[in-house]
């Protein structure tokens, strides 16, 4: 986050300025006067970024974000709590999509739907619309023509092909990532580069030539963009600026939309032009100033004498706020606390989830307003056959996919858990699901939401394309025999997304198994089925397990600690049980011979 005066003036040229100095501090900062007062650096945990918004808001006017979208969207939140909003602008730097994000069209449908849910879980002006002073500098949108329809079709029928072998739902085209287009280009402007080398005669081994041959050239990418390399090699790309502007026809009367673009100027690389698409909708009508009239200190206003009355007012009127404040402390906490847990950001509306079953018709993505108007039709009865089916194996068969049910909530592919004769949603279990929802991490399972509609719960998480963890290291045995750098980076994954629960207001996940370790479409490994220690005393499903099959129970205990085994009907768990549990997944990682190994014993007698 930085500072810098003059950032605007009374017309719109701040977002250009901005971009165009930035780029040049960051090469040449010994001959400018900007200062930075705070750099700050976040891996995994995002709870600095209240207090970081709230102490650098009396020294500060314009940040430059540079991060994934849900600090993102904490920073502004947080900012718009401690302070004024209006007066504040926030630049958020996309280079890079997170994972989340394939394209430049799934990260505009993410900072929309995050906008949209600010209004509606919100009630204060101030901040419903605080998201108007961010402006977000992305990929542009690629430019879908016939050249670049026929790319993606070609990485889709790669994808699924070996060794990636990515499974495509029917009707649901697979995302092309930004990187294979980014990819491509690289190749071709190697190859290029080598053909000009060749003619010249010169040798593929003298990188130097070849780097030469690369700079200070343009090419034309298969995003169908004019990109260019500098003379440090770097691409300069195809940027956009998207902020929140007016909109008639949109439902809220505002809308997401791209109000510029960059390019280089014909002169220069080093240098950018901004051409203006659309006026900036700003809280305060005209862009905030770089700096407060009187100075951050009020150093730049003159002040006049005061008198000892007004020393002697001044001191006791803060003594008698000081005096409120304490008698306060203990209802405002109490307020506090009862307005965390009452908040319903976990909750989903079940009309929202589009449960994928075999005797159903795919939802069309190409056409969304057909998708609107069958979503109303049949998620009522999709959702109702999901859940009036308390046997495990009726699940597995009426669904799409064989390891959980799916279903799609906003554009995302969600798996979906119900639990039948869940109780009341307490204040407990309120806790433990806004707990849930607050929660980023890359090695844990994303939760969505819930939906409760008594007797059952409807609790939908993140999908991960490949399954458990236990179903891939039985079917790819063969695999990870070779390739053990994939061992130890499943186990580097699954350490990570531990150590962030064990220090999370969670503690502990109490129920850690190989099948509770989901992998997604890049085998990253997400833990799952944590924190939710409240329905699972209510879930029929294992109750049956538990008094029906019990070949089925005694291998769901094959991971728990004998501490826990000692007292079957405690569901809770401790950190400790959680390391043992780990130790004998890492068994499974390993050796590749189950939890226990090769014995010739069965679950029962092992345990």
């Amino acid at each position: 986050m930085v500072r810098k005066p003059n950032f605007y003036d009374a017309s719109n040229a701040c977002v250009p300025r901005t971009v165009t100095q930035l780029q040049l501090w960051l090469k040449i900062n010994t001959n400018d006067s900007f200062t930075s007062n705070y750099k700050v650096f976040m891996q995994d945990h995002y709870d600095k970024i209240c207090g970081i918004a709230k102490s650098s808001s009396t020294e500060t006017r314009v940040y430059v974000f540079l991060g994934d979208h849900d600090p993102m969207v904490q920073f502004v939140r947080c900012l718009a709590k401690h302070a004024n909003i209006s007066e504040y602008a926030i630049i958020h730097i996309r280079e890079f999509a997170d994972k989340f994000e394939y394209t430049s069209d799934t990260a505009l449908r993410r900072l929309t739907n995050t906008w949209i849910e600010s209004v509606q879980n919100t009630t204060s002006n101030a901040l419903d619309y605080s998201f108007r002073q961010l402006i977000t500098l992305m990929h542009r949108k690629s430019q879908h023509d016939s050249a670049y329809l026929e790319f993606e079709s070609r990485v889709r029928d790669h994808m699924t092909q070996p060794p990636f072998n990515i499974i495509a739902l029917p009707g649901v085209p697979l995302p092309i990532s930004l990187y294979a287009a980014k990819l491509y280009d690289g190749v071709l402007i190697y190859a290029k580069a080598a053909k000009k080398l060749l003619e010249s005669g010169g040798d593929l081994s003298d990188g130097r030539l070849l780097t030469l041959n690369i700079l200070n050239s343009t090419f034309r990418s298969i995003q169908q963009f004019n990109d260019s390399i500098d003379a440090h090699g770097d691409a300069e790309g195809a940027y956009s600026a998207v902020a929140i502007v007016k909109e008639s026809n949109s439902n809220y009367g505002w809308a997401l939309k791209q109000v510029g673009t960059f390019r280089n100027l014909e002169d220069s690389n080093e240098q950018l032009e901004y051409l203006k698409h659309e006026p900036m909708s700003w809280l305060g009508r005209s862009p905030p100033l770089p700096e407060p009239a009187c100075g951050f200190t009020g150093s730049r206003c003159t002040k006049d004498s005061l008198s000892n009355l007004v020393y002697l007012a001044v001191v006791v009127g803060a003594s008698v706020a000081i005096v409120l404040t304490l008698l306060g402390v203990c209802y405002w906490r109490q307020y506090q606390q009862k307005k965390r847990v009452d908040s319903l950001l976990w909750k989903i509306d079940k009309a929202d989830i589009d449960v994928l079953f075999l005797d159903q018709p795919m939802p069309n993505f190409e056409d969304e307003d057909s998708e609107q108007v069958e979503a109303t039709q049949i998620a009522s009865r999709r959702w109702t056959k999901l859940c009036s089916s308390e046997n495990e194996e009726e699940i597995d068969r009426i669904t799409q996919l064989p390891y959980c049910p799916i279903g799609i909530y906003k554009h995302m592919l969600v798996s979906l858990k119900c639990v039948w004769n869940s109780p009341d949603v307490t204040k407990l279990a309120k806790e433990h699901l806004y707990m849930l929802r607050e929660l980023n991490h890359d090695n844990i399972n994303k939760f969505v939401g819930a939906c409760s509609d008594p007797p059952y719960i409807l609790i939908a998480h993140q999908y991960c394309e490949r399954g458990s963890l236990e179903d891939i290291l039985v079917a790819k045995r063969n695999l990870f025999l070779e390739e053990t750098a994939m061992q130890y980076s499943l186990i580097n994954d699954l350490v990570k997304g531990m150590v962030f629960i064990h220090s999370s207001p969670i503690g502990f996940h109490g129920d850690l198994k190989s099948s509770k370790c989901l992998v997604d479409s890049r085998f990253v490994l997400q833990i799952s089925g944590f924190g939710l220690h409240h329905f699972r005393n209510c879930n029929s499903t294992y109750n049956a397990i538990k008094n029906g099959h019990k070949e089925k129970y005694w291998r769901a205990c094959l991971w728990r600690a004998p501490e826990s085994l000692r007292q079957p009907d405690s569901f809770n768990g401790t950190q400790k049980g959680d390391v043992y549990s780990f130790s004998i997944i890492l068994h499974e990682i390993l050796a590749l011979l189950g939890p226990w190994g090769g014995t010739a014993l069965d679950d029962q007698g092992a345990l």
